[in-house]
């Protein structure tokens, strides 16, 4: 098949564009070769500016578009993993150049102007969406195109007067590029609900959201029956699901009981009248708030793709929340005990408020997911099958949570049935939290081994039920021998091995030259245990000033403002920036146009610490020297040959050591850099370290069933 539409769009270089920024449509499919062709001529009408671009992103099963060749401006990128709007939104965001995003559904068309109409009134500064008008499709004839119309199914501003907060519809939606990557993009995992999420989650980060009557698309309403009620099914799931993650908003009822009896009076007086077609709607009418009630009560979650049969054991990483941008070490384990092998899933509570993007590869499982029948069905199997096992979970509960939230019964039974299914799976927890207490209480309700890694936190800030969850796991991980340590001394008859959060060092490997200047690199969460406060307290020292071009701290976090006015007194703001956040694909690059990385980490006040910062590991993996403080697993991983340690909490002797190692001649930088990454090539790569933690999985006996 080619493609209908022709490189020379018209209207591509008209003038009405210039002076607006550069707009990406990004458009989901997930259809086949038919459908696609009536999409690529919708669009072909649509006039590009200069810089303008059409992105559509694949995410039908069998990648519907491969081979096809996009017109100039045009590009198809896929979307794999699940099939779900998400995904697709996502891949074709990721992908896209524009500083704006204008998603549009594949079953619109759109008016050949729509752009230019967004940008015919000046956009403010702070707003991060602005939702442009839907319009039902003329002359359709089927039944279902009829019930949408008059039924307004999907109406221009549907959100507009929304009593939580205003949402608007990825139908024909303009979004501001900073925003969506401030929030992570749209949820995945899910079917339907996610332009609501989104709207929500930019507002709430601080952004506005604009309702625009002038540009506007056509929705072709859904041809059949079947995919009506399907649609009605899936968007009352996401109501239910919204409903449980924004707890306040809005649940609208759903009046089932009146619409049967309404439509069991109405259908036989239209019928012995004469309207079968008003009869026929109130049927429909009736069979659309039966559909409602089957998604009130079915879960809204999406499709994943299947996946190779693993040759190795079954893996569950239970995580709080998945994906969040500080814990890509998460990630980097999953891939790397796929690639040895395994089944690998993650299962997470929750997902963050701002998600990690570009992980579409992991698999995941979040447990908010779950809808109230699956729960209470699963809740009532399980204590069938385990009734002195529940009575010790409840007993457990009421000591547990004298310490930290305890999850009720029903939100782990549909994942103890599913570990029940798998008798080689083991439940591996990152972090001895909420997540850590719920997979300990899956496994032992289950039969299942249980393993636990504890970080840094866990155990200094916030020690819950630590030492019963360090005394019950088959095995605990930590990342240094300073963590693990301690955890032997808190639980003396746990079995605690040394894991390093390793790096990649195929992806983190130099491609341009080291840059030879005097530019510091801070990476990490504007919090107290980082202790960049020094470094900027450093910046001012005399040792340093003059001598460092540019210190610029990456991150965000509650101590932005105190930063912010620390630069100011001390007048180092011609030196030092606040960056800001961002996105975990430009790390690298910052890690390659710098010179050194500083990380003075400290305990803080109220004992939180780091163990051993993987952004230091990224560094020297990039052939970065590195100054760090002399605290936690930092001293085990930086030695004279590639960095320097000064003591926490001192910026006379930072401002000393980033001095020093700035003052040298580029090619001994350059010979620190290649030491510090043959360094940790030997002593942290993830691979290694990930075959080291497969070989314990391995260890453990299987259940039989």
């Amino acid at each position: 098949m080619t493609t209908p539409v022709r490189s020379d769009t018209p209207g591509s270089d008209d003038a009405a564009a210039a002076g607006r920024p550069p707009v990406s449509v990004v458009v989901p499919f997930g259809g086949d070769r038919a459908s696609a062709e009536a999409m690529f001529a919708a669009l072909a009408r649509l006039r590009l500016g200069p810089g303008d671009e059409v992105v559509v992103a694949d995410n039908s099963p069998d990648l519907a578009l491969s081979g096809l060749e996009p017109p100039e401006r045009w590009r198809i990128v896929p979307a794999t993993g699940e099939g779900s709007p998400s995904r697709a939104r996502n891949a074709g965001a990721l992908a896209a150049r524009g500083e704006w995003l204008l998603f549009i559904d594949s079953d619109c068309e759109p008016d050949p102007g729509l752009i230019d109409a967004y940008f015919a009134e000046p956009i403010g500064e702070r707003v991060g969406l602005v939702a442009g008008a839907i319009e039902p499709g003329a002359g359709e004839a089927s039944l279902a195109a009829e019930f949408a119309r008059t039924r307004e199914v999907t109406t221009a501003h549907v959100g507009r007067d929304h009593r939580f907060m205003p949402f608007a519809l990825t139908a024909n939606l303009l979004v501001r590029r900073a925003a969506w990557e401030q929030v992570g993009g749209f949820l995945e995992g899910i079917l339907s609900g996610q332009d609501v999420d989104l709207s929500w989650r930019i507002q709430r980060a601080g952004w506005t959201l604009e309702f625009r009557d002038a540009p506007r698309v056509v929705h072709h309403d859904r041809p059949d029956v079947r995919s009506l009620l399907r649609q009605t099914a899936n968007r009352r799931a996401s109501a239910r699901w919204l409903h449980r993650r924004w707890p306040g908003s809005w649940l609208p009822p759903l009046h089932t009981g009146r619409t049967l009896a309404r439509a069991a009076v109405a259908i036989p007086a239209f019928l012995l009248t004469g309207q079968l077609r008003r009869a026929a709607l109130k049927a429909l009418d009736a069979a659309v708030a039966l559909a409602a009630v089957r998604g009130d009560l079915r879960a809204n979650r999406a499709h994943p793709r299947p996946v190779p049969p693993a040759t190795k054991r079954a893996i569950e990483l239970w995580c709080d929340e998945f994906p969040v941008v500080s814990e890509t070490f998460v990630v980097n384990e999953a891939r790397a005990l796929r690639a040895l092998g395994h089944d690998v899933r993650v299962v997470a509570t929750r997902r963050p408020d701002r998600p990690a993007l570009g992980v579409e590869d992991v698999r995941a499982r979040w447990l908010e997911d779950d809808s109230r029948l699956e729960r209470l069905g699963a809740l009532a199997r399980v204590v069938a099958r385990h009734p002195l096992r529940c009575a010790r979970d409840l007993a457990g509960r009421l000591r547990w949570r004298r310490e930290e939230q305890v999850l009720p019964l029903r939100m782990l039974a549909p994942r103890v049935l599913e570990a029940e299914r798998r008798p080689g799976v083991v439940l591996h927890a990152h972090f001895a939290g909420v997540a850590a207490l719920s997979a300990m209480r899956t496994a032992r309700l289950a039969g299942r081994p249980w393993t636990l890694t504890a970080h840094a936190y866990d155990i200094y800030k916030l020690p819950r039920n630590l030492r019963e969850k360090l005394t019950r796991a088959a095995f605990v991980t930590s990342g240094c021998d300073y963590t693990v340590r301690d955890l032997r001394r808190i639980a003396p008859g746990a079995d605690v091995h040394r894991i390093v959060m390793g790096v990649d060092p195929e992806r983190f490997r130099r491609e341009r030259p080291y840059p030879g200047g005097r530019r510091v690199i801070a990476i990490g969460r504007l919090v107290e245990k980082k202790g960049f406060v020094h470094l900027v307290r450093a910046a001012a020292d005399p040792a340093l000033a003059g001598v460092a071009e540019r210190i610029v701290i990456v991150g965000e976090g509650p101590l932005r403002d105190e930063l912010a006015a620390e630069i100011e007194r001390l007048g180092v703001g011609d030196v030092v920036e606040l960056a800001g956040r961002r996105h975990p694909r430009e790390i690298r690059d910052l890690l390659e146009a710098a010179d050194v990385l500083a990380m003075p980490c400290v305990v803080a006040a109220d004992g939180d610490r780091d163990s051993m910062p993987v952004v230091v590991k990224e560094a020297l993996a990039m052939e970065v020297p590195v100054v760090v403080s002399d605290e936690v697993g930092l001293p085990e991983l930086v030695r004279p040959e590639f960095g320097r340690i000064v003591p926490p909490g001192d910026p006379a002797a930072l401002a000393a050591a980033l001095a020093e190692l700035l003052s040298l001649p580029p090619e001994r930088r350059v010979e620190m850099g290649r030491a510090g990454r043959a360094f940790v090539a030997e002593h942290a790569n993830v691979h290694a370290e990930t075959a080291r933690l497969s070989e314990l999985f391995d260890r453990l006996p299987r259940a039989r069933g």
